[in-house]
């Protein structure tokens, strides 16, 4: 006991070295692991493959962006005088206005349906086409032309026939930039049916028009293509050919033909 009061602070001490020297060579051991760690991190790095990136198509992107800068502006069109694309029903008090043929029957409007198939995108330099159905939410993936519009639950007996790539560009006065623009066509076709271009992101039109015909006799509405009959004040009538602005029926028991015009339009 007098040797341990005697050297109390000497133990103290060297039990105090003693730990410092535990905790050195602890450090000592980390900052070695440490330091491999870093240099084996390159070679690690090097030796991983890199993931490929995947180019995304822009065209659809850009389309959209320049269309908010540089809005669509209203035009005279023959067709569709408004430019909108959309079908419109004339109000009923026009009807008395409207020129008759027959038994009372009135024309009220030349209609032009869009096109239910829209070009939506592509990859380049002309294949993987993406094609929608612009009345319900569904899309065809043509891989590349000669194939047809088509997946395993339906077809839609269209064929892509032709693929050009155009390209043009839009300034922009506000911004003071120039953007382009990516028109690209799409050829299809079907059996015993005229080619149908459709352009890149834009809704196309049918090419038989509808005419809004209505039976003042009946008081009823019909939208009729060209060949369809209809039956108005007891005779049958059969539609022979419409134009932006006529319609010319014949009545079927007796071949008479008659010419019903739009509002203002001279027969």
């Amino acid at each position: 006991m007098d040797f341990i009061k005697k050297h109390f602070e000497k133990l103290l001490l060297a039990g105090g070295l003693v730990v410092l020297i535990g905790c050195a060579a602890y450090l000592g051991y980390r900052v070695a692991k440490l330091s491999d760690e870093v240099q084996d991190s390159p070679r690690l790095s090097r030796g991983k493959k890199k993931a490929e990136v995947v180019a995304t198509p822009t065209a659809i992107y850009s389309n959209a962006i320049t269309g908010l800068q540089v809005p669509s502006l209203w035009q005279t069109n023959a067709i569709d005088p408004f430019h909108t694309q959309l079908e419109w029903t004339a109000p009923v008090a026009i009807l008395i206005t409207n020129r008759t043929a027959g038994p009372g029957i009135s024309l009220l409007q030349v209609i032009r349906k869009q096109f239910t198939l829209k070009f939506q995108s592509y990859k380049e330099p002309g294949e993987e086409f993406a094609v929608n159905f612009i009345t319900r939410n569904k899309t065809f993936f043509v891989k590349k032309i000669g194939m047809e519009i088509a997946d395993t639950f339906e077809k839609t007996g269209f064929v892509i026939t032709k693929f050009e790539k155009k390209q043009t560009e839009v300034f922009n006065k506000g911004l003071g930039i120039t953007n382009k623009v990516d028109l690209s066509e799409l050829t299809i076709e079907k059996k015993d049916a005229p080619p149908i271009v459709l352009i890149l992101g834009k809704v196309a039109q049918e090419r038989e028009p509808v005419a809004a015909l209505h039976c003042q006799t009946d008081n009823q509405e019909r939208r009729l293509r060209k060949g369809d009959e209809l039956t108005c004040g007891g005779k049958t009538y059969k539609v022979i050919d419409i134009t932006p602005t006529q319609v010319l029926i014949e009545d079927v028991k007796t071949k008479e033909q008659s010419t019903i015009s739009l509002p203002g339009v001279k027969e």
